[in-house]
């Protein structure tokens, strides 16, 4: 039985492409420059592997994947909105999963002109726009996550430091 800690989630499969069997993904992680005969795919909660007889990609996040034994679109079809993970055992042993806007809670937030203004406990990236909440002591604010405003992290000190526009705190 396959479990959980045995596997890298590295995107969606999204819906049938064509009529013999392939099924469009969206690949949020690129680590299939790793060879690896098979995928999984979380059905109804239980790890099913799922052989391959071709992957290639269709552009930068989206791929094309045509699983051993799956030959139309009706079959292709019962893939679609299924979780992709990719075993870890194919994986090299210097792979490190990119960081994700979750290892950065607890950090300190700082910006270049207020200093310190608290800690952030959760961040909102459901959407394009990024979303930081920052605990401080006179409560919770929110600061949108604009590439613009990032000017460095300290995984040392475990802050992050941004520069924050005239008057954007004062919107909280």
């Amino acid at each position: 039985m396959i479990t959980e800690d045995e596997l890298l989630k590295v995107g969606y499969l999204v819906k049938p492409h064509g009529v013999k069997g392939e099924v469009s993904a969206r690949i949020e992680q690129d680590v299939f420059e790793n060879e690896t005969p098979y995928l999984v795919c979380d059905i109804e909660g239980i790890y099913v592997p799922f052989f391959m007889e071709s992957f290639r990609y269709k552009g930068a996040e989206s791929a094309l994947i045509k699983f051993e034994g799956v030959n139309s679109e009706p079959a292709a079809k019962r893939f679609s909105g299924k979780t992709l993970f990719f075993p870890r055992k194919y994986l090299p042993a210097e792979y490190s999963e990119p960081l994700t806007w979750d290892d950065y809670i607890g950090y300190i937030v700082e910006d270049v002109h207020q200093g310190v203004l608290g800690n952030l406990v959760s961040v909102d990236d459901s959407t394009l726009n990024l979303l930081l909440t920052v605990a401080t002591p006179q409560g919770e604010i929110l600061i949108p996550g604009a590439d613009d405003f990032f000017v460095d992290t300290d995984d040392e000190e475990r802050k992050i430091i941004l520069t924050l526009p005239d008057g954007l705190l004062d919107l909280n």
